[in-house]
């Protein structure tokens, strides 16, 4: 059974980009409704134990349901996680693969914007990390996830794009 992981921040540690009551809208009832409705789905299941990951990259095999709602858990858990109160700079190591892969970082930011601007109502834009360190853009939409195709690059960022936002 999946648990909705707690927040890495306060519910106002991220104003004003986004507020405590839309913080909470967006944790508190979609994220755990992403939780709830994975957990339902996956109710007479075979009783494998597999992670959330292990989940996204069979996903294309289960039922919608499934894969819906695990992604919903997965991106979501993984998009908290790339916000904080005291966003820094990146590593020396990041910075490098960001500049060999885009030129600089403003046109990272440029790239991934247009990639996020790019989505057709809701879905996400993506920075993935190569198994050679190379950094790529790639979006996909609603729940869906970079893991569903079993791919060897990793997510390093993500940008929930709400059609609602």
């Amino acid at each position: 059974m999946f648990i909705l992981p707690p927040l890495p921040f306060g519910y106002k540690d991220l104003e004003p980009y986004i507020d405590e009551e839309t913080l909470h809208i967006h944790y508190d009832k979609h994220h755990q409704g992403y939780c709830t409705k994975l957990n339902v789905a996956l109710t007479g299941m075979d009783e494998v134990q597999l992670s959330l990951e292990d989940i996204l990259r069979q996903a294309n095999a289960l039922p919608a349901g499934v894969k819906n709602n695990a992604g919903g858990v997965w991106n979501h858990a993984f998009y908290w996680n790339c916000m904080g109160k005291n966003a820094g700079t990146p590593s020396d190591e990041l910075q490098a693969q960001i500049d060999a892969s885009f030129g600089s970082m403003e046109e990272l930011k440029t790239q991934f914007l247009g990639a996020a601007a790019g989505v057709f109502g809701s879905g996400w834009a993506w920075l993935m990390k190569a198994a050679d360190g190379s950094l790529s853009i790639t979006t996909s939409a609603n729940q869906d996830n970079p893991l569903n195709d079993d791919t060897s690059a990793h997510p390093v960022m993500v940008c929930d794009v709400w059609e609602h936002a």
